[in-house]
């Protein structure tokens, strides 16, 4: 019973890695052909989230709406400083951060453009920035995140 239960592990944890990322094969994302090609639509989703708020979006994972076109199926994340009010997380959006996922990568890795409109936020972006590598400010509060 023991060895079936093990190779029903390494076998789940196998197709895992293979779905969760390409292990042969580096995926390559031209960040600046997908923001170019989709910055009008993370734009007006961005705007909807701050209009709308907790109406229609929840703190932390979201499922991009429906009819939404947008070539990474992943979804995105909303965080930032949230305050409770009476028994529900609401949102504060003056101080928010969106993670549009390209690629969620496997474990802590990610690729994503990222808004934020939080102060911190931007100064801790702006030096991922500064230091050089991967990251890249696209606009005012809008930046590719490789993580």
């Amino acid at each position: 019973m023991k060895r079936n239960q093990y190779t029903c592990l390494t076998l789940f944890i196998f197709i895992v890695l293979l779905t969760s990322c390409h292990p042969f094969e580096f995926r390559k994302i031209d960040w600046k052909k997908q923001w170019s090609k989709n910055q009008d639509k993370l734009k007006n989703l961005t705007e909807d989230i701050l209009l709308h708020g907790n109406k229609k979006y929840n703190i932390g994972n979201n499922s991009f709406p429906s009819g939404f076109k947008y070539p990474f199926d992943q979804g995105f994340y909303i965080s930032g400083r949230f305050y409770k009010n009476r028994q529900l997380d609401t949102l504060n959006v003056e101080n928010l951060m969106i993670t549009y996922y390209m690629d969620r990568g496997l474990l802590d890795h990610y690729s994503a453009i990222v808004y934020t409109n939080d102060s911190i936020s931007i100064e801790w972006l702006d030096n991922k920035v500064e230091q050089g590598g991967n990251d890249f400010k696209l606009e005012s509060n809008w930046y590719v995140v490789n993580d």
